[in-house]
This record gives C-alpha cells, structure tokens and sequence, in this order.
C-alpha cells in the first residue's frame, strides 16, 4: 500500500489491525505509524475544513487511542515522543476533547519530568500551550495538579534557569494561557508560589528580543490578575507597581504592552480608597501623559489611559500633575476624536470636571483651543450631542460647562454658537435628569439665551 498516495486508508488499516500485536513488537513500527498518522494529518493544513474532515477520520479510527497507547508501551523512546509531540500540537484545534480523554496531556506531563533536550523540551511546552488555548469547556479540562504532576513541573521550570531562553519562555507562555484560560486554578498556582517566580524571571539575563518577550508575558499575566477580585491581591505588592512602572519608561513606541501596564495600574489603584487618595509613583503621570500623546489614535490605549487618569484624581497632588505635564490638552484630543465612544466620554468628562475644581485652572482649561484643536466647551458640547440620553455624560459635562460659563457674560456667545440651546433643551427632557443638572441646565440656557 502506498501510505502517502492513500493516506487515509492507512489510517484505517492501522487501527483496524492495532489488536493483533503487530504494531507493538518495538518501538521503530511505532515511530514510523505516529509519523505517518502525523504527516496525514499536516497534508491539508492550509485548508480548515479539510483538516476538520481529515482530524475526524484519525478520531473515528480510533487512531488517537492508539497513538496514546503507542506512547505508554514505549516511554522512553525520545524518537517517538518528539513525532507524538507534533501529531498531538496538529490534532488540538479539532480534537482536544479526545485527547484529553485519552490522557495525551498525561503523556507529556511524564515525559517532562525527565531529562529532555531543550528542543524537545521546549516542543512540550508549546503543544501544552496550545491544548489550553483550545480550551472551550470542561470537557477540555486538563488537570495541571494532579498525580501526574503537571503543574509542579511547570513552576520547576520557571524556578531553575535553562541555557536556553526560549524554554524559559515557553514555560511562561503556558502560565500565561493557564491565566487566562483556567481561572479556577491561579489562587492554588500563586499558593505555590507563582508570583516570584515569574518576577525572579525578569532578573535573569534574557538577551535583547527575548528580555522584552518575559516582561511582556509578566505585564499580560500581572493586568489579567487584576481584573479579577480574588487574584488582585495575589499581585497587589509593590513590587509589581514598580514593575509596571517600569513597563511605562521602557515600551515607548508598544502601545499593547503599555495598555496593559495602565490597565493593572488603574485596578490596583481601584484596589481601595487609600490607594485611590495616594501620590502616584514620582514621573508616573508623566510617562501615561507621554503615551497618551504618542499613541493618539489607539482607542484601547487611549480608553484606558482616560481610565487611568481619571484614578489619578484622588490626589490633588496627581491633579497638579496632570495639569503641569499637559494632561488636558491629552484628555479634550481623546475627548474630540473619539467623541463617539461611551467610556472615554464618561472618563474624560469626570476627570476634566476634578480638574476644574482645582483653584486658579479656569483660564488654563480654556485656553486650550489652539492646542487640541477644538476648545473645552466645543469638546463637550460634541460629547453631550454623541451621548444625550446617558446621564453619566450629561450630569458632568452640565456641571463643567457651569463652572465655565456661568457668571462670565465674554463666553455666553460661545455657548451659543456652539450648539448649547439645543443640547441643553435636550438634557432638561430626560427622564430622570437629577434637580440640581436641572437647575445648571436651565442657568446655562438663560445664560445662552436671555429671551428664555
């Protein structure tokens, strides 16, 4: 038979026939079945549906079984267990179900726990990586602490330095998709000391690309931790906020790696009112300031940094800040250009609404046209139009344009031209606008429009 013209026959001759003891009498048949089950499967591999089909048949045959059993009769075989490797990273995407019912991961799990070359080493880690990614319920449940000890492999691995970085890496990225992929189990991975070990990765002597591939995976691991209740205060040290801090200073041109620094920062100082009233970290507002300017048409990380400055303000002290290193310039750009997104609208409204509160601001707030292209009041009268049945819009931006305008008869003609009349008019046939927005309203509109 030849096996590459009729590649799926094969299949079905292998596992009709794996019963006899055949295929079991030494491990070079096995090498040669898992490398030919292998490269049927690599045949379509620019073509999803295809692959669907071909993935199928092996999974019909019970080629899978087969191949596991394979592995188990001939454990030490580094030969077979590197073909194993690469059937099993090609078979994930549409059989992960039957692999982990077949115990493939267990497979691996043993195997790492002995000495293997970094190649084959990293190889393991990849295709763990990829069967987690793959994850889609609990019938695709690996797990990582049980006899087999998978997970007090993967910590070894993070906790022993290896010759070659790219395993370093690979371990990473398993906790990365583990992170993100298996929530359940990150308080039981920082109990057995998860957290160190990641951040005594960053010490060690990474060179050049692969250095900013740990402190990235680290950023991405930290910011994703944050977001959930129980394992923000896993990372809530602060050694992560000068990490983060770092973070800022180093990705200058990265504006993934900086949205998630912000993203960690913001819910850590969320974290509590005694972190929300604290200085930020000397030169921090600066540097959000400076990626905010750079990144001008990145809505995430402009969503976020309107976030972030908004936490700034529990601070008078970060308010100053933002002030003397042009934050408000920074916040009506993201105000104008993104006027149509909720989040930035609500964000940059509070925050420029703290600002203004601060004494002696007014005329700077104000003077800010030629500089962002559209004034405070045109900023905010835009946002009111894009949003005027959102309260959490119309309440701040009525309380700013007040404390503008009001009692400064040079600017009531400005209102006006601006669309004020007619966006205010609106503001007072909300439901369930508060009296005192009410009351700026109506002061705003007779300011505006005297006949009224």
């Amino acid at each position: 038979m030849c096996f590459q013209a009729q590649p799926l026959e094969f299949v079905s001759h292998v596992c009709t026939h794996k019963n006899c003891g055949l295929f079991f009498l030494n491990s070079t048949v096995a090498r040669v079945i898992v490398a030919t089950l292998d490269s049927v499967i690599g045949f379509p591999v620019s073509f999803n549906s295809h692959g669907e089909h071909i993935a199928g048949v092996v999974f019909e045959t019970g080629a899978i079984t087969l191949v596991v059993s394979l592995l188990r009769k001939h454990q030490e075989d580094s030969i077979l267990f590197d073909k194993y490797l690469h059937f099993v990273k090609k078979l994930v995407r549409y059989q992960l179900t039957a692999l982990v019912q077949c115990g493939a991961h267990k497979i691996i799990f043993l195997r790492m726990k002995q000495t293997l070359p970094p190649g084959m080493l990293d190889l393991s880690f990849n295709t763990l990586k990829w069967m987690v990614r793959s994850k889609t319920g609990t019938a695709d449940s690996i797990d990582f602490f049980d006899t087999h000890g998978g997970m007090d492999m993967v910590l070894r691995c993070l906790e022993t330095p290896c010759d070659n970085d790219h395993i370093d890496v690979g371990a990473l990225h398993l906790v990365r998709e583990l992170v993100f992929k298996y929530p359940e189990l990150v308080s039981r991975m920082c109990f057995a000391g998860l957290i160190p070990l990641i951040f005594a990765m960053l010490k060690r002597n990474t060179p050049g690309i692969m250095q900013s591939t740990v402190l990235y995976s680290v950023v991405e691991i930290v910011s994703r931790m944050t977001k959930n209740s129980t394992h923000i205060h896993f990372v809530a040290t602060q050694s992560v906020s000068k990490l983060l801090f770092v973070v800022m200073k180093v990705f200058q041109a990265s504006a993934c790696e900086v949205t998630h620094a912000m993203t960690a920062i913001c819910n850590l100082t969320d974290l509590n009112g005694t972190t929300r009233r604290a200085a930020a970290r000397k030169g921090l507002v600066g540097h959000v300031l400076d990626h905010l300017r750079l990144k001008n048409n990145q809505f995430e990380l402009q969503q976020v940094g309107m976030r972030l400055l908004l936490c700034f303000m529990g601070s008078w002290r970060n308010v100053d800040d933002v002030i003397s290193c042009g934050g408000v310039v920074c916040i009506l750009r993201a105000m104008s250009k993104f006027s149509d997104e909720l989040s930035i609208a609500q964000d940059s409204l509070m925050a420029i609404s703290i600002i203004a509160q601060r004494d002696g601001v007014r005329e700077h707030l104000l003077d800010t046209e030629h500089e962002s292209h559209d004034g405070i009041i045109v900023c905010t009268l835009t946002l009111m139009r894009a949003h005027e049945a959102e309260l959490l819009v119309q309440r701040p931006a009525v309380g700013l344009l007040a404390k503008l305008v009001v009692g400064h008869p040079n600017l009531y003609a400005d209102l006006r031209n601006a669309g004020a009349i007619l966006a205010l008019s609106r503001v007072l046939q909300l439901p369930d606008v508060d009296t005192t927005t009410r009351k700026m309203a109506l002061k705003l509109l007779k300011a505006c429009a005297p006949v009224l």
